[in-house]
C-alpha cells in the first residue's frame, strides 16, 4: 500500500512518508538492516530481498515502525 518503484532488480525502494535517518533508526533496532539514504529521495527507503520469512519480517517491522496498518 505504500508508493514504490517498480522492481526488477533483487531490492524494493520504497517512500515511507517519513525521514529515511528515523525508519532506518528504527528498523535497525529491529535487526533489519537498509541501504543508505539516497539523497533526493529522503523520505524512500532500499530493502534488499531476501527469503520468504526474511521478506515476511521486514515487511511487518517496516508497517509497525510506520504505525501503518499490517498488510498480508
Amino acid at each position: 500500500g505504500l508508493p514504490h518503484t517498480a522492481s526488477e532488480g533483487n531490492f524494493v525502494f520504497i517512500d515511507t512518508g517519513k525521514a529515511h535517518a528515523y525508519v532506518s533508526g528504527v528498523l535497525r533496532e529491529r535487526g533489519i538492516l537498509v541501504a543508505r539514504a539516497f539523497p533526493r529521495y529522503d523520505n524512500w527507503v532500499r530493502i534488499t530481498i531476501g527469503r520468504p520469512k526474511e521478506n515476511a519480517r521486514a515487511r511487518r517491522e517496516l508497517f509497525d515502525a510506520l504505525g501503518a496498518k499490517r498488510v498480508r
